[in-house]
């Protein structure tokens, strides 16, 4: 392409290998020949900013609120305007990439260069699982927080030229919250991650210390995540117990930043890993009892990518081609649908196999590049071409 691509990245975590950074990634290398420049938290460690190459870099510090970091007001951040303006200012660029919408509010309607928008779901929907876990309960409060995250999602959106969705169920969604919007649309798949474990399963088991007879069932994502937080919960507080009733030799294998090293009978925890690959082909079955949020999990890719059959609520496949029963154990949207249904997947594990082929054919499929970067190529040349007239 030949050209300069100014990206915003809003939050020091979504350059940690674990979560968006494959989406991210996928999105920016499809095009070549690009120079690119990135706008980031100053909290960003220089070991999440190697994956991003020799790029250019404008710093800003994150909004804080509550003590937490807050980047749904980038926008109103006056040290992120300046890192924008700066940014603009010296890279001249010629297309503009914001993932996420947070401080997209604020630059989108004013740039005078095209807008690529990279949607990793409905933060309108999300919204509500955010606002549960920071105690806003009230329905005043609620509805009031509710109202202004979509206000900044539209805001972003509205300023956007291309917005790129998660899955076409994603696409359905933005198009019938922001209806006035709908012919700027794509639906991009997820691309499939390449994953593979440098030792075998037993050699893994042997280091973790995990018994080699034990049925692994394995959950990884990050603990500062509201959804994930509460499928760890669960799966540690009420669906490990009941199932191990029925199978004892179930054991539960969980892994993500924010999680506190554990070891029980019948439950490892780890922190963060160098080689997710291998901690993850530990396993038999991935579970994934996820009951809110929004967008497609990728944790699932993970899974198929490294041949995990999975056991997954609705919910957690939500917009994904592989919520079937072909390509994996199916529950409804709760802990005793969950449970039995997990309990027939250990009961099963041959069958499980076949369903993870499955699921792997259907990605692989699915996830080619040569599926869907033609479309998205197409349309973000033309993103260039209106630079010009601009």
């Amino acid at each position: 392409m030949g050209k300069k691509v100014l990206v915003s990245i809003p939050h020091e975590t979504l350059l940690r290998r674990e979560g968006h950074l494959t989406r991210l990634l996928a999105l920016l290398t499809v095009m070549n020949d690009v120079e690119y420049g990135f706008v980031i938290p100053d909290t960003v460690p220089e070991t999440d900013r190697e994956v991003l190459g020799t790029a250019r870099y404008w710093m800003f510090r994150e909004t804080r609120f509550l003590g937490r970091a807050f980047p749904y007001l980038c926008g109103w951040n006056f040290s992120f305007r300046r890192a924008w303006e700066q940014a603009v200012g010296e890279f001249q660029p010629d297309l503009v990439v914001g993932d996420f919408p947070w401080g997209m509010d604020w630059f989108g309607p004013r740039s005078t260069v095209p807008v690529l928008h990279i949607s990793h779901g409905v933060e309108q929907d999300f919204s509500r699982v955010t606002l549960d876990h920071l105690g806003l309960s009230c329905m005043p409060s609620r509805w009031i927080a509710r109202s202004c995250i979509g206000a900044i999602e539209r805001s972003a959106l509205r300023g956007s030229h291309l917005i790129v969705c998660m899955s076409e169920h994603d696409k359905e969604r933005l198009s019938t919250l922001y209806a006035p919007l709908k012919g700027k649309f794509l639906a991009v798949p997820q691309p499939q991650p390449q994953m593979k474990p440098s030792l075998s399963k037993e050699t893994i088991r042997e280091r973790l210390q995990i018994p080699l007879e034990a049925k692994v069932c394995v959950f990884h994502g990050s603990y500062h995540h509201f959804p994930n937080r509460r499928a760890v919960e669960l799966l540690k507080e009420e669906i490990l117990p009941r199932v191990c009733q029925s199978v004892p030799e179930m054991f539960l294998l969980l892994v993500g930043t924010g999680m506190t090293a554990s070891v029980s009978p019948r439950c490892y925890t780890l922190p963060f890993v160098e080689n997710l690959a291998d901690v993850l082909s530990a396993a038999d079955l991935a579970v994934l009892p996820i009951l809110d949020g929004s967008g497609v999990r990728m944790k699932s890719y993970d899974y198929v990518a490294l041949g995990i059959p999975l056991v997954a609520t609705k919910k957690a496949l939500e917009g994904s081609s592989l919520n079937n029963s072909e390509c994996a154990f199916l529950s409804e949207d709760s802990v005793s649908s969950f449970c039995q249904v997990l309990n027939a997947a250990l009961g099963d594990l041959v069958e499980a196999r076949k369903k993870a082929l499955n699921a792997s054919r259907r990605l692989a499929e699915e996830g080619d590049q040569a599926h869907w970067a033609d479309e998205y190529l197409k349309q973000v040349r033309q993103l260039g071409s209106k630079k010009s007239a601009m």
